[in-house]
């Protein structure tokens, strides 16, 4: 007998079973004999008459259930069950058996994997043997309710051997990044979930990405209960992370994958290296102009790379959002931002990793060349000031706020460390941390401090007007311009291969469809201007985009 057999017979079964019982206990019957067939296939038993074995267990099942219901002594009722007797109770004895095997236990275990309102009534039937009245008193619900959550949570079980239960996040966890675009909420939201931190809810992401996906197969998927899972989903829920359609749920923010990264990758090398020369003539013009501004002159070398920095990746990046614009539409305004809870605003997006993702292969170097968003930090009524801004990007030209939260140093540390340092008020750091003169090492080695000769901190981040930063990305824009429309056709054929997203998932703009097309390419221009010595000449340190803008 295998599972065909079940399939062939169940129909007859159903009929026989009517005939002895109502609807919903016949249902009954026919599930349990169905589970007591699919306990002696895993164990591997021959049965040479199916139909034979089946219409015997299904019987004994059946007056299993009048003791039950009439608490009577084992009798003879008909003679049919006198035909049957013998037989049922060497079936009785070969059932015991195999539910103390491991196969038994297996699917026994698959109770883990239900949702609790089915969870709960199979686990009081089949484990503490309450009887469906029992099971109906003790959690408030009607019998016929009790009954029907029974045949539901067996027909889950039933079909669970007919599926492939584990994917590979079960054994292989895989990576998902997030990060915004916008504003966090007042806790942190939606990084305060953790996401970054639990593997689980990474896996739970990934999982629940392509299509929407019942909490049942989510742990089926990761070899984890439900009750483990549903906690973990209802967070993701209500940190608006996942969405609920019916009882499915899905991830409500795209992902990309190494196929996205990769399917222009080469693309923009060969770009970069056919015309790099070129479009670095435009961007020296742009850099020309900054350079005779009064507030560019006031600042020490250290300060300017930094501000040239800043109007380099404002102009590389202007170019290719130029053309990004005209494929995909204006970006989503950040007034047009979803409203999030405590104040937050904020659109996610996801990078997803392969649980043997070699970060130091050849093919993944590209790696090194994408741009994390520009970091805006503002401090209102800051220390007699309007306001004092901190501005950043974490790139391949110098890193700033993801090195240092890496080495504990907070966006918020980071930024009032350099505002103390650059007004010679080091004193108050201890003010920001009692432990902070131990973490700057790590702002030296980043050329955002140095020590002088008196052994006092001094700031190497530019201090600035907001009309000053105004001044650049207005540069940006005009020399970005000039680049976007004489190279045109190059940037135009990095945009033929954006991300597909599933076909439930609405909420994500056309914009971040085409972002992994050209994110690479501002970058390798300024790393090959840079090899080449067109770009800060004689210093291979690093000079990151940072500043900071007070306003009085």
């Amino acid at each position: 007998m295998d599972k065909d057999d079940l399939i062939r017979y169940a129909e007859e079964l159903l009929k026989t079973a009517m005939y002895k019982a109502d609807g919903a206990d016949a249902e009954d019957l026919v599930q349990e004999t169905m589970l007591a067939a699919l306990l002696a296939i895993e164990q591997g038993r021959e049965i040479e008459d199916p139909k034979a074995w089946l219409k015997g267990v299904l019987h004994r099942k059946y007056y299993d259930l009048l003791r039950q219901k009439y608490r009577c002594p084992t009798v003879s009722y008909d003679a049919l069950y006198e035909q049957y007797w013998e037989q049922m109770q060497e079936e009785d004895e070969q059932l015991q058996r195999l539910e103390r095997t491991e196969e038994a236990e297996a699917i026994r275990s698959q109770l883990a994997h239900l949702t609790g309102i089915y969870r709960e009534v199979l686990a009081r039937y089949y484990m503490r043997g309450e009887s469906v009245g029992q099971i109906a008193r003790a959690l408030g619900i009607p019998a016929n309710t009790v009954k029907s959550r029974l045949h539901a949570g067996r027909e889950h079980i039933r079909k669970d051997f007919t599926m492939e239960k584990y994917a590979k996040q079960s054994y292989e966890p895989e990576q998902l990044n997030i990060g915004i675009s916008g504003e966090c909420g007042i806790n942190g939201e939606p990084f305060n979930l953790g996401v970054s931190d639990s593997m689980i809810k990474q896996n739970l992401l990934i999982l629940a990405y392509d299509r929407p996906v019942t909490l049942r197969e989510l742990s089926e998927a990761l070899g984890i209960a439900v009750a483990y899972i549903e906690p973990e989903v209802e967070q993701l829920v209500k940190g608006e992370l996942m969405k609920r359609v019916g009882d499915k749920v899905y991830t409500d923010f795209i992902i990309y994958r190494e196929e996205d990264r990769q399917a222009t990758a080469g693309l923009q090398r060969e770009m970069a290296d056919r015309r790099y020369r070129e479009i670095w003539e435009i961007v020296e013009q742009g850099l020309a102009k900054l350079r005779e501004q009064d507030f560019y002159q006031k600042q020490r070398i250290e300060a300017r790379r930094k501000l040239e920095s800043q109007v380099v990746i404002c102009i590389l990046s202007w170019a290719e959002w130029y053309v990004h614009r005209e494929v995909a539409g204006e970006q989503l305004p950040f007034a047009s931002y979803p409203d999030r809870k405590n104040g937050g605003k904020w659109l996610v997006l996801g990078k997803h990793f392969a649980s043997d993702y070699d970060w130091n292969a050849e093919k993944q170097a590209y790696h090194k060349y994408l741009i994390d968003g520009e970091s805006n930090r503002i401090l209102d009524g800051y220390d007699g000031h309007r306001s004092v801004g901190l501005h950043s990007y974490d790139c391949l030209l110098g890193h700033t706020y993801l090195s240092c939260g890496c080495r504990g140093i907070s966006e918020d540390m980071l930024h009032k460390i350099l505002y103390l340092a650059a007004y010679g008020k080091e004193r108050e750091l201890t003010l920001v941390s009692p432990r902070i003169l131990e973490q700057l090492d790590v702002l030296l080695e980043l050329n955002l401090l140095a020590r002088g000769e008196d052994g006092h901190l001094e700031c190497l981040v530019p201090v600035i007007s907001k009309e000053n930063r105004n001044y650049m990305k207005k540069l940006g824009e005009e020399y970005g311009n000039l680049i976007a429309k004489k190279y045109h056709g190059d940037y135009q054929a990095l945009l033929e291969h954006p991300v597909k997203l599933p076909p439930h998932l609405k909420s994500v703009t056309t914009w971040y469809r085409y972002t992994q097309c050209g994110c690479c390419v501002p970058m390798m221009l300024a790393q090959r201007a840079r090899e080449a010595g067109l770009f800060l000449p004689g210093y291979d340190g690093p000079a990151p985009s940072i500043y900071l803008v007070v306003e009085d």
